[in-house]
């Protein structure tokens, strides 16, 4: 059986634990703060570290020579806009 979950994520790329065959749902903006919420099954007890970038609006990104983005949201806080992805090696 699977449930959704939130993970605070900041306004700073990381790494979260998450159960094997989570999948990412979305990430927003609850209470001034970027959340994400994935579907994960929490009787998994084996887990599987997910890389998590936080981009700014008009900031450089990297060219994707070693990685992937995989484009999971774009939140609003105030005048500031972060686009959240995911990075897959």
């Amino acid at each position: 059986m699977k449930t959704i979950y939130k993970y605070n994520l900041g306004t700073s790329s990381k790494h979260i634990m998450l159960p094997i065959g989570s999948k990412i749902l979305t990430a927003q903006n609850q209470s001034d703060k970027i959340v994400l919420w994935a579907l994960i099954d929490p009787n998994e007890q084996r887990q599987i570290q997910f890389s998590i970038m936080v981009i700014l609006t008009g900031s450089l990104i990297e060219d994707e020579e070693d990685y992937i983005l995989h484009y999971i949201s774009t939140v609003q806080i105030h005048e500031i806009v972060y686009h959240i992805f995911e990075v897959m090696e």
